[in-house]
């Protein structure tokens, strides 16, 4: 089944177009599409819950993006990082384009891979709704207030801090999980909710692994195996 991802009305950065239709390339579990950054072919990678697109220091001298503005960056994993931010002179994808839109420069995670020169973000991503079918590998960039498709399930979506959420139930505990289609793994618990529920009690089968490569590296953690995940 397609996932549908509504987002709110969008400001009046970027016009209005018609709904536009890609094919997408699937790395281990990330969506790859193609895109034009500063009128030059790009191919990124797409991520709901990226706060800012990014471009790799190989893409960045490609694009003619300029050298940026020096910043410590955070994101999943371990450590902070530096980084360049810059403001791209065109971004297009989608059958829309945005002028200024931020990116950092920055090497991509070891799960992105060396076939994409980015990630698009959801600075961009928030212009539109996005209906991903990872069966038949197409994403639709969508207008906001256009119909539902029918062969799609809605949910209520939340934005906390700007990211997608929604209510989910796994193993009878209910509570919010963040839609991120930049997420090489099932779903995390947060630090705050294994010690409140007692998760380390509760699933006493562990296995102590590296759960995924973000911006800030690698994260650790514990692999379980849950009964039951609902939403």
């Amino acid at each position: 089944m397609p996932f549908l991802y509504q987002t709110p009305q969008p400001p009046p950065l970027i016009a209005q177009a018609s709904s536009y239709e890609l094919p997408f390339e699937v790395i281990g579990s990330l969506i790859l599409v193609e895109a034009k950054i500063n009128g030059k072919p790009a191919r990124l990678i797409l991520d709901t819950c990226a706060g800012v697109s990014l471009i790799t220091p190989e893409a960045a001298k490609k694009f003619e993006t300029g050298g940026g503005f020096p910043m410590t960056i955070g994101g999943a994993g371990e450590t902070a990082r530096q980084a360049k931010m810059v403001r791209l002179t065109s971004l297009e994808c989608g059958g829309r384009s945005a002028a200024g839109q931020p990116a950092v420069i920055l090497d991509l995670p070891a799960g992105g891979g060396k076939k994409a020169d980015g990630i698009l973000g959801m600075p961009f991503l928030a212009q539109y709704v996005l209906k991903i079918d990872y069966d038949k590998k197409r994403v639709h960039f969508l207008s906001p207030g256009a119909p539902t498709p029918k062969d799609a399930a809605t949910l209520p979506l939340i934005r906390r801090f700007g990211l997608p959420e929604v209510d989910a139930d796994i193993d009878g505990l209910k509570g919010r999980v963040r839609l991120d289609t930049g997420y090489g793994g099932t779903f995390t618990f947060t630090s705050p909710t294994v010690a409140r529920e007692k998760l380390k009690e509760k699933y006493t089968k562990r296995v102590e692994s590296v759960t995924g490569q973000g911006l800030g590296g690698a994260s650790v953690g514990e692999a379980v195996r849950v009964s039951n995940f609902s939403m």
